[in-house]
């Protein structure tokens, strides 16, 4: 479902989704972008809801966005979690959604995981976002200003 959801995202016209998600779905599987099973997992309930958020609308309504951003940047590897290590890693990603407000970026990150919390998403993916924030900047050459988590499964978001 999580794959399913993340490729509905990607590749659909999420404003022409915000009128008829079902329609969208159809689409991206004749597209080839979805198989049919794919399309019967996601939850059309989901997808209306995740797409009136406020974070969401935000998305849609941006001048400049930006669907699975790939980015590839050199980190120290202590902010990837290997102590005081100075040594450099290459860190490879991509960004699930980001869209630019006053000259900055706010990057989405959707997740479909089945927690109690939206706070139990905060703090399982923090350095996740973290990671995604050097790395975005980096390569759109813009400061983040706000990281967010979405969780599909309890219609909540959460800044990092």
């Amino acid at each position: 479902r999580g794959t399913a959801m993340h490729t509905f995202m990607e590749y659909s016209n999420l404003e022409n989704a915000l009128i008829s998600p079902q329609e969208e779905i159809n689409l991206l599987v004749q597209k080839g972008y979805l198989t049919q099973l794919q399309a019967k997992s996601i939850s059309i309930d989901y997808i209306t809801k995740c797409l009136n958020t406020s974070i969401m609308q935000s998305f849609i309504k941006a001048k400049n966005k930006y669907k699975e951003v790939k980015f590839e940047v050199m980190v120290k590897a202590s902010l990837t979690g290997f102590g005081d290590c100075d040594e450099e890693h290459m860190l490879r990603g991509s960004v699930d959604a980001a869209f630019e407000e006053d000259n900055q970026l706010i990057i989405i990150d959707y997740k479909t995981d089945r927690v109690n919390s939206i706070e139990e998403l905060k703090e399982k993916y923090s350095t996740q976002l973290s990671l995604y924030k050097l790395g975005l900047s980096a390569t759109l050459n813009l400061p983040v200003k706000k990281c967010i988590i979405y969780s599909f499964y309890l219609n909540d978001f959460i800044e990092v």
